[in-house]
Parts: C-alpha cells; structure tokens; sequence
C-alpha cells in the first residue's frame, strides 16, 4: 500500500547465553578435538543456552499513526525498535520501512561524545541524508527547542544526561523524517520539557509522518498514541485501540507487589539513608493487597539512617492505573522527637490514608527520601507497591439515584449542611 510506513514479517530474534560457561585450558581444547562428540547431549544444551527474544513478530503500521509498544520489562520492546531502526538484524523475518527513520532509543547513542553540540547536530542531519543547507535552516530551532544555547559549543561529553536527551530528542524530532522511534528515554527530562516533547511528537503525526512510542507511562502513552501493540515474552499478544491495550496491560500484565522489604545490602540508597520496607496495611496492623473503600489503611515505610543528617523527608507519590498523579504527601510537618536522629537508626513511619477518599481501582505508588538544606535524593523509587481498592456497597447503596461509573480520579465523601430553607 502507498500509505504503509513499516511492514514486520515473521521477525525473531535470539541470543546464544553463555552464562556459565568457563575458557578451558589449551589442554582441554586439545583433548576435545580427539574426544567422541555426544551429538545429542551438545544439541540439547546449545538448544538451552538459545534466548528467543523476539518470534513471530508481524505487523504493519500506516503513516500518520502513534503506536505505542507496551510491555513489562524484557518483552522485547526495545529489541524491536532498534531491529526497526536497523541498528540490529533479526535472526529471521524481515521489516520494510517505508522512508526515512529518525530515532531516539537510548540516552548516549547517537552522537559522538568528543564532538561539541554544534557538531552533532551537523553530523546526524549528514547521516540522516540532510543537506547541509537543510540543517543550517533548523539548527537554531533545533538549539532552542533543547535550551542549550550556552553549551552549543562544548563537546557533549560533559552534558548531563537530561541536556543530552534533550539536544538528542530535537534533532531526531525536527529534522525531516518519515518515522520517528522514541524509547523511554524521555524520561530523563524535567516535566516541562516532557510536555514540549509530547506536543513536537503531536506535530510529527499532524504532518502525516509515524511515531513509534515506547514508555512505562501509561496515561502518557495514552495522551499520546491512538493504537497498541502489547508485547510479552517476546510476542505480540495483542494489537488493538490504545485503550484497551493500556487496560489489558495493567489488568494482567502489571504484577507490582502490594509489599516490598529488602535486606541492609540490598536496599536502595546511599551512604546516609536505605529503604528497607514499604506495606500497606490496615488498622489492625494486617499487610493487605486490596482495600474496602470504607476502609482507613497506612503505608508503611522502614528506612534505615546510616550517618546522621537532618530529619529525612519522605515523599509519597500516588497514581491511578492510568498512571494519572493523584496526589503526594510528605512528612515534613510531622517529623518526631531529633531522639531518633542517630546513625544507624531504623525509623518506621505510616502515612495513614483516610476512608472514602480513593477512587475504586489500582493505585500505583512512588516513594522518595530526601534531606533539605541541601537538597539531596538519597532513595528514589518507582512503582514501588501498588495495591486494589474496591467498593463492596450494593450499586444503590454506594451511588444512590446515580449509574453508570463514578467520575472523577477520588471519591471523597464530604460533609453537607443545609444553611436554610426559604418558604
């Protein structure tokens, strides 16, 4: 068809794991070559060691449309995108791209590190078969677009990681490309640079080009796209409307626990504080999985203080299944008697959620420790629990005169007086 983009055939992918595998001596070597060979036993093990990280992957995607890939981690998302871009060859299959790609996979890859900003610029447009004439007409677009008019100059191995996404994301999105394949690497941005990044990818499709979105957002990958593949254990299990994707998705692919300890060697942190446990639990103390919307339950989260500091502010960050922010709290107009602020201290704090405030379904949750004066992030931790709020009223007990679904992201019950009543 005139209109297609990217047309996958039966592609595979598969990596030979030699996890295990020890370098023998020449000895050895020698001794096997004139060894009888077990032909079968050879073949079963080669036959193990083989990893399928992709198979039977066929699909095709029209210009115009925003697709996001969705998958928990080692679905074969980013295998597929780099095997699109042509950065790696399938094992089997084929994929027919249908114009030029420009893509952005991965913070680092791209650009050459001892090359400035200006440098790069040039050198991807020259790659991507852009005239230099073409590039000098939206270098200063591209340069303000990523802000970094005051580091144009300087070689980008000393950007951060958050001005090289940048730099990187401007390039690929305003150079003239037919395809454009974004990792999650967006991610690395702040939150207003994201939006900007989410408009720009807006105006690719509007101008009938084709994006290929892949993130663990969800509601941004819902905002964004307009159909799905849902990838697992290396397959395509699903390509519909974004939508229910996304609910196939959180419903029976997303299994994050509703608890999560970890050992002193183990937990997140630094060398002043480590997470060791985040629960939800009820009023009687029980670690729960699903909640009654009737129901008063507590996060509870253990760290350990390793080096004294200030008192550590602990964020929590909620999210509905769409991954929408509902709301945060923190503790830092509660914080307890300075008694507790010795090394190695282990510190176990519960913010309490009150009754009838969630909104039925998964909550997904995120949990910072900070300290201030300077600020520094000591533990950072995404979806780190998450856990199932139900409302087990009868339909006409819980909404009264009202059907259908309960609008609105939380469902406070709020107090109501009647000031008067004229006559």
């Amino acid at each position: 068809m005139s209109n297609l983009s990217i047309k996958a055939e039966n592609i595979g992918k598969h990596y030979q794991l030699r996890e295990g595998k020890r370098y023998g001596t020449l000895k050895e070597a020698i001794i096997r070559m004139f060894k009888p060979s077990q032909n079968k036993k050879e073949s079963t093990s080669e036959q193990e060691s083989c990893l399928w990280a992709l198979k039977d992957i066929s699909f095709e995607i029209f210009q115009g449309e925003i697709v996001g890939m969705v998958g928990r981690n080692g679905a074969g998302k980013s295998t597929l995108l780099k095997i699109i871009a042509g950065i790696t060859t399938p094992t089997c299959g084929r994929a027919e791209i249908f114009g030029k790609i420009g893509c952005l996979l991965e913070v680092g890859a791209g650009f050459h590190p001892f090359l400035t900003g200006r440098e790069n610029i040039f050198l991807s447009g020259s790659i991507l078969g852009i005239s230099r004439a073409d590039i000098k007409r939206k270098f200063d677009a591209i340069v303000d677009f990523a802000e970094v008019e005051k580091f144009i100059d300087t070689q980008v191995k000393y950007y951060s990681s958050g001005m090289y996404t940048r730099l990187a994301f401007a390039v690929a999105a305003h150079m003239v490309v037919d395809i454009l394949i974004v990792d999650e690497v967006l991610a690395v941005g702040d939150i207003a640079f994201q939006k900007k990044c989410l408009g720009k990818i807006d105006d690719v499709a509007s101008d009938g080009r084709t994006v290929l979105f892949v993130s663990h957002n969800m509601a941004t990958i819902k905002r964004l796209c307009n159909r799905g593949l849902l990838l697992n254990n290396g397959k395509i299990v699903m390509d519909a409307e974004i939508g229910t994707i996304v609910s196939e998705y959180l419903n029976n692919f997303c299994d994050t626990p509703s608890q999560r300890t970890w050992k002193c060697n183990e937990a997140p942190g630094d060398d002043c504080v480590c997470l060791l446990s985040v629960k939800i639990k009820n009023l009687s103390g029980k670690t729960i999985q699903t909640t009654d919307i009737q129901e008063t339950i507590g996060i509870e989260i253990t760290y350990r203080i390793k080096k004294l500091l200030q008192w550590p502010v602990v964020i929590i960050h909620f999210f509905d299944s769409q991954w929408v922010h509902l709301f945060s709290s923190h503790n830092y107009y509660h914080k307890q008697s300075s008694s507790f602020k010795k090394s190695f201290s282990e510190v176990t704090e519960i913010c309490w959620i009150p009754k009838q405030l969630l909104n039925q379904g998964r909550i997904n949750i995120n949990v910072e420790i900070a300290s201030l004066n300077p600020r520094k992030n000591h533990v950072v931790i995404n979806d780190v629990i998450s856990f199932e709020v139900i409302d087990q009223r009868s339909l006409e007990e819980m909404k009264g005169p009202f059907g259908g679904k309960w609008p609105g992201i939380i469902r406070p019950s709020l107090k109501w007086d009647i000031a008067s009543i004229s006559e």
